[in-house]
């Protein structure tokens, strides 16, 4: 009996041995180095039912089944007969962030076992349970790991991508075109980079004109195919996604060659219209924005914007002065505008309303310019020097004999003298023209010339009288 005991717990105790420790309880995972703002996401892939020493059972769960039998985990793991993952590759780091990037992907449309947003540099997720997780930020996919360990410490290494936004010229004139660039530093993890672009009513998009990768100074140009354009204004694109002007999205294979710190170099032009604001009634902003990260989760950066301003001035017509810098102002004169002091090209205007006009748009016809109660404005001008040129004076005034220059600046050129009862009061900031009337010439004679005339007809017709009867005496003395 007591030999028989003995055999019963040896043997007791070798099944004990054998018997594999149960994965209860649960454990936590702490992300480092996170970045404030952003959103972190876990996905359990697999659940851990037991481990003992270095041996580990994990069984995938329904929904990620399909991943390991038929998927990329299936390069390196397989699902034995009673259910369980063999890992029959082990994944080297490489090999790792490509499974966690295929992983996301697969994990599109589930929803995480829990998330976080980070507001400091540190997220902790408790409470799990032990399995094999992916671990997600907007950034980029970070890894797929275990968590048989009661806490899991992960370092954060992708990085927040950066974009800037800068214009050629910041003051243009309307129909002129208007040239931007967007630069896109590239972050740690990228992936699903879109940048979108919004206009304003005042600039018209025109196109792409290249899209470059700047490696410390040397341009590559982007392949075609490692982006698409969508924008609702250019026949044979596809609609943008928001209400945005255009947009271009990269593929996402393309973004993932790219190394940390390099920049996508984007430049694109477009053409400011007649609908542009001008200088103090509004601006005309262009903004961006670049969108990245999870693709069931993206991430938008604070946009940028570049503003283009065209500004507009107004002169004064009068007649000569009546004393004290008073001068009576002036109607019906003609003006055209020009770029040089002679010869140049014509700036044509289009009429927006009596004495207002504005810089005229390709197709449309232009119009002279007249005052209106002594004035006129003319808006849609770059920074710049213009000349004005009378083509007709009033009735009785003299047309100038030069071009008249227009100076302006940072700022709208307007008048600063005062103009009351038909009366303008002269102020040296302003653009002033003063026609001055034709003199009355001079005359030879007058009312003497007129006598002088008569006296010499009445003599010659007395002349006439005598010959003719000179010449009748003559007949009868013959």
């Amino acid at each position: 009996m007591k030999k028989l005991l003995a055999i019963l717990c040896a043997a007791m105790l070798l099944v004990a041995c054998c018997i594999p420790v149960l994965a209860a309880g649960s454990g936590s995972i702490t992300i480092n180095n996170t970045v404030s703002g952003q959103k972190y996401s876990v996905y359990q892939l697999a659940t851990l039912e037991s481990f003992s020493g270095d041996s580990y059972s994990y069984k995938p769960l329904s929904d990620w089944e399909k991943f390991f039998k038929t998927g990329a985990g299936a390069a390196y793991f397989e699902i034995n007969i009673e259910g369980y993952l063999v890992e029959v590759v082990h994944p080297n780091e490489t090999q790792m962030v490509e499974l966690a990037q295929e992983a996301l992907k697969y994990a599109a449309g589930m929803t995480p076992n829990a998330t976080a947003t980070a507001s400091g540099d540190t997220v902790e997720f408790a409470g799990l349970n032990f399995g094999y997780y992916l671990v997600d930020s907007t950034l980029g996919a970070l890894c797929a790991l275990n968590t048989h360990n009661e806490v899991f410490y992960f370092e954060e290494k992708n990085t927040v991508p950066g974009i800037e936004k800068e214009v050629g010229s910041g003051s243009v004139t309307i129909g002129q075109a208007v040239y931007y660039t967007i630069t896109v530093t590239v972050g740690s993890g990228a992936e699903n980079y879109t940048v979108h672009d919004k206009m304003s009513e005042g600039l018209d998009f025109v196109q792409i004109d290249s899209v470059e990768i700047d490696d410390g100074g040397v341009l590559t140009t982007v392949p075609t195919t490692g982006y698409t354009i969508k924008t609702a204004i250019t026949d044979g694109y596809g609609n943008p996604s928001d209400d945005c002007t255009f947009e271009i999205a990269f593929d996402n294979e393309y973004i993932k060659t790219l190394n940390a710190s390099e920049k996508i170099v984007i430049k694109y032009h477009a053409i400011l219209n007649e609908n542009a604001k001008v200088k103090g009634d509004g601006t005309n902003p262009n903004e961006a924005h670049l969108e990245y990260g999870d693709e069931n989760d993206l991430t938008a950066t604070d946009p940028v914007k570049a503003e283009v301003t065209t500004y507009k001035f107004e002169f004064v017509k009068t007649k000569e002065t009546t004393g004290e810098d008073k001068y009576p102002i002036l109607d019906g004169a003609e003006f055209k505008l020009y770029t040089h002091p002679t010869g140049g090209v014509e700036i044509k205007v289009v009429k927006e309303a009596e004495g207002i006009y504005r810089v005229a748009t390709e197709g449309e016809t232009g119009v002279v310019i007249t005052t209106k109660d002594g004035k006129a404005t003319i808006k849609g001008l770059s920074a710049g020097t213009y000349y004005l040129e009378e083509t007709n004076a009033p009735d009785g005034y003299n047309e100038l004999s030069g071009r008249e220059v227009v100076v302006i600046g940072d700022a709208n050129k307007t008048l600063v003298g005062v103009i009351d009862s038909d009366i303008y009061t002269k102020d040296d900031a302003d653009t002033h023209i003063i026609n001055k009337t034709g003199a009355v010439l001079p005359e030879t004679g007058g009312f003497g010339t007129t006598m002088f005339i008569l006296i010499g007809g009445g003599l010659m017709l007395c002349t006439g009288i005598l010959l003719v009867t000179k010449k009748r005496m003559e007949k009868i003395a013959d």
